[in-house]
């Protein structure tokens, strides 16, 4: 009987640690701002996903893009390394550097916004996230940079993202694990009751 429960419980923690420390994938949301978009009105990204790894302490994003009018940027190296422009970046970053100040900006930052901007010729684009405030200096940013800061147009907006559901396996193998571990323990008090009636 101790080896089961001791079996159950690495199970169980082994789940747990899948659960919550494994890579997770993020969806992001993207809306315009109304006060942009006089060049290139309206076209708000269609999509936007990544995966971060908090585990990692070094390159945590990987598989980063986001899809503007059609064309798929990728933007997973950039988010590993950000542009921290003024000392110590924006408040809502903490400090930090590197992809967990990318992430902070993305999930923390209540002034970030997605900016786009197209070459002269609309030969190449630039997508970025930064925090905006204070307006105009941008002190935490990431994003492609094919352009070279030329630009005919440009628009921005705001963003939101959103954790996905875990891998349903996972799910499934913790809920199991937890409902051995105590069906055991019942199991265990049962027979003890017995015992002390006996």
């Amino acid at each position: 009987m101790k080896n089961a429960i001791g079996f159950v419980t690495i199970i169980v923690c082994y789940s747990a640690v899948q659960l919550f420390a494994a890579p997770l994938d993020y969806t992001v949301s993207f809306f315009p701002d109304a006060l942009s978009g006089e060049d290139v009105p309206n076209i708000l990204p269609t999509s936007g996903s990544f995966t971060y790894d908090s585990a990692l302490a070094s390159d945590p994003f990987s598989n980063f893009t986001v899809v503007w009018n059609g064309e798929t940027l990728t933007l997973t190296n950039s988010a590993n390394a950000p542009s921290i422009n003024i000392p110590g970046g924006a408040a809502c970053i903490n400090g930090t550097t590197g992809g967990a100040a990318a992430f902070l900006l993305l999930t923390n930052c209540p002034d970030a916004e997605w900016w786009v901007g197209e070459a002269t010729g609309g030969t190449s684009t630039d997508f970025i996230f930064a925090e905006s405030a204070p307006v105009g200096n941008w002190p935490v940013a990431f994003g492609t940079d094919a352009a070279n800061g030329t630009y005919y147009g440009a628009s921005r907006g705001g963003f939101s993202v959103q954790q996905e559901a875990p891998e349903p396996a996972t799910a499934v193998v913790s809920l199991i694990g937890l409902s051995l571990l105590l069906g055991i323990r019942k199991s265990k008090m049962v027979r003890r009751v017995h015992l002390s009636k006996g």
